[in-house]
């Protein structure tokens, strides 16, 4: 075999997978009906109008993903404030949002199992949990000006923000 004909054999495989499948009914028909799919997605130039569910459902995950984000947004701006503010020196205030990172980051590798046990419905109601309990910490740590709860309130609302990135999905 000289070099031609190692290179083409390389590079468009052997010469039984260039030959064309025979099928194993007579007439060169598969058994198997075609599959079709179950559901049809709107295509890009259709201008029909948007169902009153199909508006409500995405209206609803805008504005649940426009909170996820706007608590990242004010959490990070206020939290190193608010600990400053109860006492912490001006070097440890800054890990509040430290804090906030790492819980959004430990949360992001159990969450597909979460989702995938629990479904999307159950995973973004325990993110809902986490959110309310990060703000109960939050609110305890100003009343009584403790630190520590403050960054504590901060790692719950990563845990929360870890699971509310998935609303993108």
């Amino acid at each position: 075999m000289n070099c031609v004909a190692r290179a083409r054999r390389f590079r468009f495989g052997s010469r039984r997978q260039l030959r064309p499948r025979r099928s194993s009914s007579s007439f060169g028909l598969s058994a198997r009906p075609p599959l079709r799919a179950k559901f049809t997605a709107r295509s890009a130039n259709s201008l029909q109008p948007l169902k009153m569910g199909e508006l409500y459902n995405l209206s609803l995950l805008a504005m649940c993903w426009a909170c996820t984000l706007s608590a990242s947004t004010l959490l990070t701006a206020v939290g190193p404030l608010c600990a400053q503010h109860l006492g912490a020196s001006t070097s440890t205030a800054p890990f509040a949002v430290g804090a906030f990172l790492m819980g959004a980051a430990l949360i992001s590798v159990p969450s597909a199992a979460l989702f995938r046990r629990c479904g999307r419905r159950s995973g973004f109601l325990v993110g809902c949990v986490l959110a309310v309990a990060s703000a109960g910490l939050g609110a305890a740590a100003v009343l009584l000006q403790e630190v520590a709860l403050v960054f504590a309130a901060c790692f719950a609302a990563g845990l929360a923000q870890g699971l509310g990135q998935f609303y993108r999905f």
